[in-house]
């Protein structure tokens, strides 16, 4: 879904990397995944190794849920770390209370990132 979005950020997918935050799959579909307290520091750790090698400039959570365990974590990767809902969650289209979409705000923060020319 992320690719079907209008990103007028040259070479976009060339300039970032991708990986799911939880090291299981979601086994009950499009309706979130739920993981044990186990899991949670089993994929907290891992991404913090990955982490340790990619060395990010920027961190974006297209999950609440992963973005929500990591914010927790007081990582040194913090600083520059943005969430938003996922993709497949009704409010990456529709309006929240506050009047925004996920969407929206992802489009802004990228295009706001590779301004920085990073």
């Amino acid at each position: 879904m992320i690719k079907k979005e209008i990103i007028n950020v040259e070479n976009f997918w060339n300039k970032v990397s991708f990986m799911n935050f939880f090291i299981v799959p979601s086994i009950n579909g499009s309706r979130g995944i739920e993981v044990s307290k186990d899991i949670e520091e089993k994929s907290l750790e891992n991404f913090e190794n990955v982490l340790d090698v990619i060395k990010p400039n920027y961190i974006l959570f297209l999950s609440k849920k992963s973005y929500c365990i990591f914010e927790k974590s007081n990582s040194k990767y913090l600083k520059n770390t943005f969430g938003f809902g996922h993709p497949s969650s009704p409010w990456w289209s529709r309006k929240r209370k506050d009047g925004k979409k996920y969407k929206e705000e992802f489009k802004e923060k990228i295009e706001e990132i590779f301004d920085k020319k990073i």
